[in-house]
């Protein structure tokens, strides 16, 4: 019993916790995030699950990396600051999600 308890505890941790740098499993974090509904391209290696509350919001262009420690922000709160000087201004051009993709100069 102890065992299979502790198999338990193991695969629930594995579940939450993101795994150790140099470990990460990108097909799997790329899954978790989907099901969580952040759009995501082709061929894209993301090594980071923060994604704030709303990652639906998020859309992610092919062949895009986004490496470890790297946090997506989509409501922090920051636009209420300004709102008392500036009432009318928009923050974002429309209100639009997010888009992340690659992007090659000639």
């Amino acid at each position: 019993m102890r065992r299979f308890l502790q198999r338990l505890l193991h695969r629930l941790l594995r579940a939450v916790e993101p795994p150790p740098a140099g470990l990460h499993d990108t097909g799997a974090t790329i899954a978790r995030l989907r099901a969580r509904g952040v759009r995501i391209g082709e061929n894209c290696a993301i090594y980071t699950d923060f994604f704030s509350t709303e990652p639906y919001l998020v859309t992610i262009g092919d062949h895009v990396g986004i490496s470890g420690g790297v946090k997506f922000m989509t409501h922090d709160g920051a636009a209420w600051l300004m709102r008392g000087d500036h009432p009318k201004r928009q923050v974002l051009p429309s209100p639009s999600a997010t888009t992340a993709s690659s992007a090659r100069t000639a």
